[in-house]
């Protein structure tokens, strides 16, 4: 047996020893020391004749190896595959945000997330109470009874300005008025939305649809899953 269908032997041992438990995983361990054996022509000794220590420490390093892979397996969110390197902030896990929207307050109101693009004019996400923010709908507001909260010149000082609350969560009053209306800058046709009060909640939430999202301010980056 060449070397490279040593190391492929191997390879599939450790994989199997990954879901059939340490015992197995020594016997593949002490299969590749063998073959090791065998390509340096240590010909007169078998795996069960080798120093029992090194062995062992073999076995053990291979055993580190595994338990660091499936560690870092563990590292993902769950649901989609999808990866934590978004640049929104730590913000809470995937089962935690999802029991936080579980056990929120209910009512005749909305929750919001405001998501400014320079140039854009529409306002953010809005979702019912206790439905994922997948089911949100980037909207228009309608300012006839109630100003956005960041109704604000364009120009003015930090913190002082048009999209200061980039990302800041708000509980808002309304209604969907029926209308679609053309946003230009980002060339979608999107619902308006009749604001008549609002309360932010927080201003750091962390992540809006997945852990691994980025916000590009050049461009229109944070969308449901499922939509392009």
């Amino acid at each position: 047996m060449t070397h490279s269908e040593q190391m492929r032997s191997f390879n599939k041992a450790m994989r199997k020893g990954a879901g059939i438990g340490l015992a197995a995983f020594g016997k593949a361990a002490d299969r590749w020391v063998g073959g090791q054996a065998q390509r340096y022509k240590i010909n007169h000794l078998t795996p069960g004749q080798l120093p029992a220590k090194a062995s062992f420490i073999v076995k053990v390093l291979l055993l580190l190896l595994i338990l660091c892979f499936l560690t870092a397996c563990s590292s993902f969110p769950s649901g989609g595959g999808v990866s934590g390197d978004g640049n929104m902030g730590r913000g809470p896990s995937v089962s935690e945000r999802a029991a936080m929207i579980a056990a929120e307050p209910r009512g005749d109101f909305f929750y919001g997330r405001r998501y400014y693009v320079p140039k854009t004019r529409f306002w953010g996400y809005l979702r019912k109470p206790g439905q994922s923010w997948n089911s949100a709908r980037l909207v228009i507001f309608n300012e006839s009874q109630k100003r956005n909260p960041d109704r604000l010149p364009e120009d003015g000082p930090a913190g002082r300005r048009y999209g200061f609350d980039q990302n800041y969560e708000y509980r808002l009053k309304g209604r969907y008025t029926g209308r679609t209306l053309y946003e230009p800058n980002s060339n979608q046709f999107l619902p308006e939305f009749l604001l008549s009060d609002y309360t932010l909640l927080d201003k750091n939430p962390g992540w809006l649809f997945t852990p691994a999202d980025r916000y590009d301010p050049k461009s229109v980056s944070l969308r449901p899953l499922g939509v392009l």
